[in-house]
């Protein structure tokens, strides 16, 4: 079996609001905005700000995990325009919007291979975003636990908000320690976030599992080839061949569509995917592995915030 060898760590960021939060039902773009401009803040040296004429931007942190190169990219993913991001946020799953003072609330954070190094970054980003506030009228919240999750299961505390410091490494993980067992010939994926997936250019508002398969497939050799060892050695024709022979037993698939403003392109975005259960059916054990990477990597388009989210039932 294909080991599906990738590093990556989960964790869950606590946070308390100090003053009234109004955050929108579905809170992954506002939080993904807040951090962009909290990180560059942090990390910026130059008054100008200005990336794209940054004498040190080769060393500097921020364009790596906003704005990967690809100049140097390998194999298939020569010509690429963007890289997926090294990182994914998962937003609370409530649709609550207004939280008084002391209301606590956890945000998700997936940091993908490469990205494990600036783990004190990251922190630290998500501390300066509690301070400079975030939603509608800018709400102050504090960032008061960090956990992350171990290989057996376990959260374990890893920065303490009191003192402001890490208190062990977050542990490094694999698909292997997140696989769901048993997993049999039948499986279930229930999608909690709105997921938006196109095959040939088509977007799809359903799924069938060899468009599932293929995208899944795509997203970790991306993120292998720009945030890991390098583009992995996969006879991609042979996975999705036996994956059409995986049939749908049921589904319960729900489309939404809502909007959301990008800081970086200064206007309203559209956003639609689907959210609901999936039944598959059929030789599955060569793809568990890729199925239980896919939930802490997420799948499909906008993963940075909180798309694409689903866990295996």
């Amino acid at each position: 079996m294909f080991k599906f060898d990738l590093d990556f760590a989960q964790m869950r960021l606590h946070f308390q609001a100090r003053q009234q939060l109004r955050l929108p039902p579905y809170k992954g773009s506002t939080f993904r905005g807040a951090f962009g401009i909290a990180f560059k803040r942090a990390v910026c040296i130059v008054q100008h700000g200005d990336c794209a004429r940054c004498l040190v931007r080769a060393q500097c942190v921020y364009p790596y995990i906003f704005d990967t190169p690809v100049d140097n990219a390998q194999g298939i993913f020569r010509g690429y325009q963007n890289a997926p991001h090294p990182y994914v946020i998962e937003p609370p799953l409530e649709t609550k919007t207004d939280y008084a003072p002391g209301d606590g609330f956890a945000i998700g954070l997936t940091l993908i291979g490469k990205a494990l190094d600036y783990v004190p970054y990251f922190i630290y980003a998500f501390q300066r975003l509690g301070e400079t506030g975030v939603g509608r009228g800018r709400g102050k919240c504090d960032l008061i636990l960090g956990e992350a999750l171990d290989a057996d299961g376990s959260w374990q505390s890893v920065y303490d908000g009191q003192s402001e410091m890490l208190q062990r490494d977050v542990p490094r993980l694999r698909a292997i320690d997140v696989m769901p067992r048993p997993m049999g010939s039948r499986v279930r994926l229930s999608f909690f976030t709105p997921t938006q997936l196109k095959a040939d250019r088509v977007l799809q508002r359903g799924l069938n599992f060899s468009v599932l398969i293929r995208t899944l497939l795509r997203r970790y050799s991306a993120l292998s080839a720009f945030h890991g060892d390098g583009p992995p050695d996969l006879n991609y024709g042979d996975w999705i061949a036996h994956a059409k022979g995986v049939q749908t037993a049921d589904h319960n698939l729900t489309w939404r569509t809502w909007e959301r403003y990008s800081n970086r392109k200064n206007r309203r975005m559209q956003i639609s995917g689907f959210t609901g259960d999936v039944a598959f059916e059929g030789d599955l054990e060569r793809f568990h592995l890729l199925l239980a990477l896919g939930m802490p990597v997420h799948v499909g388009k906008w993963t940075s915030f909180g798309m694409g989210q689903y866990a295996l039932l």
